[in-house]
């Protein structure tokens, strides 16, 4: 009786431990059922199984887990990390291309898995249009540990569930050549880490800017232009929209929303693995007006805008 109960200590240690596991090891499960739940309603989920493979490395969409509109990692083990990386620009419209303006990047990392993240870089692309100014952050586990003419890289202490470490990035417009008006910058950063599973590589979600003769910012980086960001359509056709400013796979929804406030949901997705996304609106049940057209990253938390414009429709010509 007693081999049983150590038995049962044995596989509740084995199950929670954190030190990483080598590729093929086996996990039997003795229990008949294991539920985790949440009480806050984030993460609920139940495990019935009578054995489990635990891979030795993480890959972002082999086995999603999600819950809700949160994604928790690689389902094929309990303690891995699941960092989301956030990204903003400021100003998010237009920047001016004089030599003291400056164009501040803000990251954020938060740890939404169950694991420890260790060992956490981040990489950020220097665009040519841009040169480095100066950098800030609270922390001071978070430094700047690389600099090269393509590449910023910063350093990040390790986060346990629900940690986040945050900084800003601060750049200046290239002196020569000076980036001319029209000039358009994106940027997204990469992550990489280690967990119990092994190394991971993550990527941020996208912004955009365009360089004027002067700057305009309009929601400090919560929002980004679609692409077409102005469509106008007669009553009955159909429009295209597209944005690259999500996070690879993340959830995104569509809605749209009337001249007089009310919000109508279009559909539910998942971005591409480039952090793409595009969304049909067919017209037909449209009147004519003007709608505001949104896309919204769950994981990111940033939402691309594009402007409607329905007309109604020609009038048909009588035959002769």
């Amino acid at each position: 009786m007693s081999d049983k109960k150590d038995q049962k200590k044995d596989l509740k240690r084995t199950l929670f431990s954190r030190a990483p596991r080598t590729t093929g090891e086996r996990i039997f499960i003795a229990l008949e059922l294991l539920t985790v739940v949440a009480i806050a309603g984030v993460l609920a989920f139940s495990i019935f199984t009578a054995g489990a493979t635990v891979s030795s490395q993480s890959q972002y969409n082999s086995r999603p887990c999600y819950s809700g509109t949160y994604y928790y990692g690689d389902c094929t083990t309990l303690d891995a990390a699941d960092l989301v990386g956030q990204l903003r620009v400021t100003p998010d419209r237009e920047a001016s291309n004089q030599d003291s303006s400056s164009i501040t990047f803000s990251f954020r990392v938060k740890n939404w898995g169950i694991g420890r993240a260790e060992h956490i870089r981040l990489s950020f692309p220097i665009d040519p249009a841009l040169r480095v100014g100066y950098s800030e952050f609270d922390d001071p586990d978070v430094w700047v540990s690389g600099l090269s003419e393509t590449e910023l890289t910063v350093t990040l202490p390790a986060l346990e569930n629900e940690q986040e470490a945050t900084g800003n990035l601060i750049f200046r417009p290239r002196l020569n050549p000076v980036p001319e008006v029209g000039t358009r910058v994106s940027a997204v950063y990469a992550l990489r880490y280690d967990d119990a599973t092994g190394q991971v590589n993550r990527k941020s979600n996208g912004v955009t800017f365009t360089f004027a003769a002067t700057s305009r910012d309009v929601s400090e980086g919560r929002t980004m232009l679609l692409i077409p960001d102005t469509l106008k359509a007669s009553k009955g056709e159909k429009v295209t929209l597209s944005g690259s400013l999500f996070i690879p796979q993340e959830l995104v929804n569509a809605w749209y929303t009337t001249g007089d406030g009310n919000s109508i949901s279009l559909s539910q997705g998942h971005a591409a693995n480039d952090g793409s996304y595009s969304l049909e609106v067919d017209t037909a049940a449209l009147e004519p007006g003007t709608y505001q057209l949104v896309l919204y990253g769950n994981r990111s938390m940033i939402s691309g805008l594009a402007t409607l414009t329905v007309t109604a429709p020609a009038p048909s010509t009588p035959l002769q």
